[in-house]
Order: structure tokens, then sequence, then C-alpha cells
């Protein structure tokens, strides 16, 4: 039997001890890896949840200006039950209808560009309130009217593609 001399006895046992710090350095990087994607998995869903209610202050602001404005609010429901509106009134009722539209458009781009609906319930949920509310105003002779004559060049290609959709469905 050979007899191992002291560098082949210190070199084994420096490979011994640097397999250990190799294996404990890839414990480490693990662990770490799996910390950060539960940090990043929390963020995506703060995010999300943020969007979500920017989404929702956006419809609650305006519902709000009609509960402030009296007058608008009455100039609204006339207009959406297909009532006559004097020419000053129908300017107010189009002004706001633009509005809702650009908040729907936002809501719409936001659900193309952000993965983050999908922590909400999927993309058909956002779907569902976008055709709700497209359906809803376009039930309306005035905002059909306003809708055939301003949309193309007021609102983007994608919303008003969707609108048009909806409305011939």
């Amino acid at each position: 039997m050979d007899h191992l001399t002291l560098a082949q006895l210190l070199g084994n046992y420096g490979e011994f001890i640097g397999s250990i710090v190799v294996l404990a350095t890839l414990v480490y990087l693990g662990v770490q890896t799996r910390q950060n994607t539960h940090v990043l998995q929390q963020s995506v869903r703060m995010h999300a949840a943020s969007m979500y209610r920017a989404n929702i202050d956006g419809v609650i602001n305006l519902q709000a200006i009609l509960a402030q404005d009296r007058d608008l609010g009455l100039i609204w429901k006339r207009g959406l039950a297909d009532e006559d509106l004097s020419d000053a009134d129908k300017a107010r009722f189009e002004a706001y209808l633009s509005m809702w539209l650009f908040d729907l458009e936002h809501k719409l781009y936001a659900r193309d560009h952000e993965v983050e609906w999908e922590e909400l319930g999927g993309l058909t949920a956002l779907d569902k309130h976008i055709e709700g509310q497209i359906s809803y105003f376009m039930d309306c002779s005035l905002a059909r009217a306003w809708w055939h004559e301003h949309a193309d060049r007021t609102l983007g290609p994608v919303f008003v593609a969707k609108v048009n959709r909806v409305i011939q469905a």
C-alpha cells in the first residue's frame, strides 16, 4: 500500500473542502432564487391590484361627476333613454360619453398590454365589463350617432374595431 505524502493528503483534503463549498454555494443560490421569485410574484400581484383599483377609480370618478352635477346626470339619463336633447345638452352628453369611451379604451389597452389581468380573473372578466358597457351605451341612438360620426377620428383603431364588433353582435 502506498503511503500518501503530506502534499497529496492536503490536496485531497482541499478538493473535499472545495466540493463542500461548491455544494453550499449551489444551495445558497437555490434559496436566493426561490426568495427572489417569491418577491417578484408578490410585486406582480401588487401591481395587478393597483391597476385594478385604478380602473375602479376611473369608473367611480365618472359616476361621481354625475352624482355631483344634477343637470349632467339628468342629461345623461335622458340621452341614454333616447329622449330629445337641446343642442347644448347634446354637446354635454357627447362630451361625457367620450369620457366613458376613453376610459373603456384605456382598459382595453391595459388588457392587451398587462399580463396582470390574469391575476384578476382572466381576460374574460375585463372583456365582459368592456363589452357590457359598450352594449349599454350603444343601445342609445344618440351614442350610436356620435360613434358613427366621431369614433374613427377620436379613438384608437383597436378600440374602434372592438366596439364595432360588439355593435354588430
